[in-house]
C-alpha cells in the first residue's frame, strides 16, 4: 500500500457540484486503484486531477494528440526517473484531466450513474499514469481486467458488460 497519496483536484470551467460528491469519488477511485495495482508501495505519491469541460479537453486533445475533438479523459504521466528520490520527496505521477460533460453524457448513453462512470474514467487515467496502455489487444485486456477488479472492490459493476467490443471502448477513453 502506498504510504501517502496527495491528490490535488481542480475544477476548470466545471462545477464541482455537477456530480454529487465528485471529489470524494475521485479520491476513492485513486486510492482503490493504487491499492489494487500494488504500484509504488511504501512511497508517497502526488497526483493532480483536473475536471474541466469538453472545450478544454478538445484543446488538449488537439495540442497533444492531434485530434480536434473532445475526449472523456486524458492522462499526462511525469517521468519518474528524473524525480528526486527519498522519503522526503513524493513521487509525482502526473495529471488526469476529465471532461465533466463527457462523463455525464456517456453515463446517460451507457445507462450508468455519473459517479460510477467518473470512477471508471479516473481509474483508467490513473492506470495510464502507472504505465498501462491499450494500444494492443493484450494491453487492453490487462488494463480492462485491472479496471474491473478495482471497480468491483468499490462496489461498481463491470463497465464493459454492455459494450459489444470492449477494446474499442477502452481506446475511446484516452
Amino acid at each position: 500500500m502506498v504510504s501517502h497519496i496527495h491528490i490535488e483536484i481542480s475544477y476548470i470551467d466545471a462545477d464541482s457540484t455537477t456530480i454529487p460528491n465528485a471529489s470524494p469519488t475521485i479520491r476513492q477511485a485513486i486510492k482503490a486503484a493504487m491499492a489494487e495495482t500494488g504500484h509504488l508501495q511504501d512511497a508517497s505519491v502526488e497526483i493532480s486531477v483536473v475536471v474541466a469541460n469538453d472545450h478544454f479537453l478538445q484543446g488538449l486533445n488537439k495540442k497533444y494528440r492531434k485530434l480536434n475533438r473532445p475526449t472523456n479523459v486524458l492522462a499526462f504521466p511525469i517521468n519518474q526517473e528524473n524525480q528526486e528520490k527519498g522519503k522526503d520527496f513524493p513521487i509525482v505521477l502526473g495529471d488526469i484531466v476529465l471532461s465533466i460533460e463527457s462523463v455525464l453524457s456517456e453515463a446517460i448513453e451507457q445507462r450508468k450513474t455519473a459517479s460510477a462512470h467518473l470512477c471508471h474514467l479516473v481509474i483508467h487515467g490513473l492506470l495510464h499514469l502507472l504505465g498501462y496502455d491499450h494500444a494492443t489487444s493484450s494491453e487492453a485486456d490487462l488494463m480492462e481486467t485491472t479496471e474491473r477488479k478495482v471497480l468491483s472492490k468499490i462496489g461498481i459493476g463491470d463497465p464493459y458488460a454492455n459494450a459489444s467490443d470492449s477494446s474499442t471502448t477502452a481506446q475511446q477513453a484516452l
